[in-house]
């Protein structure tokens, strides 16, 4: 992947991250997942931001300080192409699954 599409997908994945944080209420009726969102609270701090491959697929990962967190909560979306996401994971970063080596 050329520079100018990586830098459009993370501009996409930081954007839906926003989206997610902004409009919580919207989104939480179409995936349970999302209810744990809700319970994060908002974010107050970004603490880390990474490409990974897990399963084979590339992810977004959002690690940051949500006001209903003691500890950092990870967001993770799955880009299936540029400007498509195909899921999404949401929890605590201490339990954040393995990622492809």
């Amino acid at each position: 992947m050329g520079t100018e599409g990586a830098l459009f997908e993370i501009a996409f994945a930081r954007a839906a991250a926003g989206d997610l944080t902004a409009n919580q209420a919207l989104l939480a009726d179409a995936h349970h997942e999302l209810l744990r969102m809700l319970r994060a609270g908002t974010e107050e701090q970004l603490i880390s931001e990474r490409w990974v491959t897990r399963l084979g697929k590339r992810q977004y990962w959002r690690t940051a300080k949500f006001s209903g967190m003691t500890e950092p909560f990870l967001v993770r979306w799955v880009v299936v192409a540029p400007g498509k996401i195909g899921g999404l994971g949401l929890g605590p970063a201490s339990s954040a699954p393995p990622i492809d080596p």
